[in-house]
């Protein structure tokens, strides 16, 4: 069977794969296999370890809370950084350089920080010069580490993607009435 995006592989190519592919898996053994005797070694398989996450109080204190609020924190970054991505990612296109020239160094300056660098900075921020309490000040910073980062990455997404698709050939221009004339 032959796909539009690989060709079919062949008998030498079948045989390849099927040996890498056990290869892999032994590798991928010998891997798991030391990983799992130094830690036991290290003594930390011991059920002591590990027992409090089978009781109830890891769960409901710091587990299922902690899957909430950065399922809060994604969902809020996403709502903020899409249209703000867009609207940088449309600005960086912009014929007026007072509207470009900003909105690149603002993309690129975001780009280039790490996100937790942007979280800890806007921890900061929060923390010194705005009212913010500290119960709140976590998902705050956290939400806006996100969303400057990845508005800029999305900026270069649309920027991309506009500049990738064809430009619009010009409408045939239908003769005048003087020219039917003629």
């Amino acid at each position: 069977m032959t796909s539009v995006l690989y060709d079919a592989p062949g008998p030498r190519a079948k045989r390849r794969n099927v040996i890498l592919s056990v290869v892999f898996v032994a590798v991928m053994a010998l891997v798991l296999w030391w990983v799992y005797k130094t830690m036991d070694d290290k003594g930390q398989l011991e059920w002591s370890l590990w027992k409090p996450f089978t009781q109830s109080e890891a769960w409901t204190t710091y587990l299922l809370p902690g899957l909430a609020d950065t399922l809060k924190a994604a969902a809020l970054a996403m709502v903020i950084a899409l249209p703000l991505g867009a609207v940088l990612g449309i600005a960086r296109m912009s014929d007026h350089r007072w509207v470009r020239g900003p909105a690149a160094v603002v993309v690129e300056f975001f780009r280039a920080i790490p996100v937790l660098l942007l979280m800890l900075f806007a921890n900061e921020f929060f923390a010194k010069s705005t009212d913010v309490t500290s119960e709140d000040r976590p998902l705050y910073a956290v939400v806006t580490g996100l969303v400057l980062y990845n508005a800029s990455v999305l900026a270069e997404v649309v920027r991309a993607g506009i500049l990738s698709s064809p430009r619009a050939s010009p409408r045939p221009r239908r003769p005048s009435v003087c020219a039917r004339a003629r």
